[in-house]
């Protein structure tokens, strides 16, 4: 009698354990640790905090301690949520390839897989869903905005379009919509002198060098474009330039 007892405790105890075991999702991004205390990326995990407690689950959001979008640590993060028996994982895709096998692999062991704020958009892997918008629709709404607010509405205009990152998966989408939104509007403007160019930027101090360069050797630039944050290092290089407010219409 002692024997079944024991084992009724044992039994009871064992799926005690397994019942109050919270599910583990991994939310794995392209942002290094550095950008963690932006504005941007603190809504975003103090959003996944939100949601987990509401549905008890551990959650952790896994950041680059390289620097952003360094596709080979994301994806070592990836691989190594699957081996750490995650639930779920959601991470940024940046690339038309590189996400398709461990995507793969994660939902043969059983793992969903959603992408967020970054997606494949050209060739989209076997992810389950993706939270976010499209990064090309994105580009082309800002050009419709910064038309409706700021652009010139009369005379010339170029515009540079920078792309901060090429070959990133975010940063060519959110430009490409910027230049259907100019190719649209110079087709449906003939009478007008619309013209553009696409310059790699980078980030920050290169936007600085690189798109001021542009401009003071292309002075009939009065518009500046891109698929970041960085306008405001743009702005202080043309300040030191002898350019003033309004002569350059900056957004991204």
């Amino acid at each position: 009698m002692r024997l079944i007892s024991s084992l009724l405790v044992a039994g009871i105890l064992t799926v005690s354990t397994a019942v109050v075991a919270k599910p583990l999702y991994m939310f794995i991004t392209h942002a290094s640790v550095g950008a963690a205390s932006s504005v941007f990326w603190q809504a975003v995990k103090n959003g996944m905090e939100d949601a987990c407690e509401v549905y008890d689950a551990d959650c952790q959001m896994v950041y680059l301690q390289s620097e952003d979008g360094n596709i080979g640590e994301e994806i070592a993060n990836f691989n190594a949520a699957i081996a750490a028996g995650a639930d779920g994982i959601a991470t940024t895709i940046y690339d038309e390839t590189t996400w398709d096998e461990p995507v793969d692999d994660a939902l043969s062991e059983g793992i969903n897989v959603i992408s967020f704020n970054i997606d494949d958009e050209n060739s989209p892997n076997n992810r389950q869903a993706y939270i976010g918008q499209s990064l090309r629709v994105a580009g082309y709404d800002l050009m419709v905005d910064l038309n409706k607010r700021f652009l010139p509405q009369e005379g010339p205009m170029h515009i540079l379009i920078g792309v901060n990152a090429p070959g990133q998966v975010w940063s060519e989408m959110r430009t490409s919509g910027e230049e259907d939104w100019v190719k649209e509007f110079a087709a449906a403007n003939p009478d007008r002198s619309i013209t553009y160019d696409k310059l790699d930027v980078g980030y920050a101090e290169d936007v600085m060098n690189r798109a001021s360069a542009y401009i003071l050797a292309n002075p009939q630039t009065n518009v500046y474009v891109s698929s970041g944050l960085w306008g405001p290092d743009l702005a202080i290089a043309l300040e030191e330039n002898s350019y003033n407010k309004g002569d350059v219409i900056i957004g991204g």
